[in-house]
């Protein structure tokens, strides 16, 4: 059996998993960016815009039929951005709720050595 990738996450119950906030937070922030970045291409207006008219293609079968399967591939790509731009938010919130949740739970641990160590707290 090979020996495990350095890298590797220790075995469940075993060592301590630490997470870098600001680490996280900069993956997030910097997610954010390329994000703005590519909503600032405007590729859905573009389809939209670049898009034929039906009149441009002819009023005949042929031209008729040539616009519904651009239509379709237009709705098609369009539908498939948005839902890669829902992702990328939804990951892009998944990173910033999960260093929340782990800044939360290592200030409240922090919290609660110090508060255990306290004279005051011994009855």
């Amino acid at each position: 059996m090979a020996p495990p990738h350095p890298n590797s996450l220790p075995s469940t119950g075993g060592k301590e998993i630490g997470v870098h906030h600001d680490t996280l937070k900069d993956i997030a922030d910097k997610l954010e960016k390329d994000l703005r970045a590519l909503k600032s291409l405007r590729y859905d207006d573009k389809l939209e815009d670049d898009s034929p008219s039906e009149a441009s293609l002819g009023n005949y079968t042929a031209g008729r039929s040539l616009y519904g399967t651009v239509s379709a591939a237009k709705m098609q790509i369009g539908n498939t951005y948005t839902q890669f731009i829902t992702a990328y938010e939804s990951v892009i919130q998944a990173i910033r709720n999960s260093e929340k949740t782990h800044r939360n739970a290592d200030d409240n641990s922090k919290h609660g050595v110090q508060n255990a160590g306290s004279p005051g707290n011994y009855t």
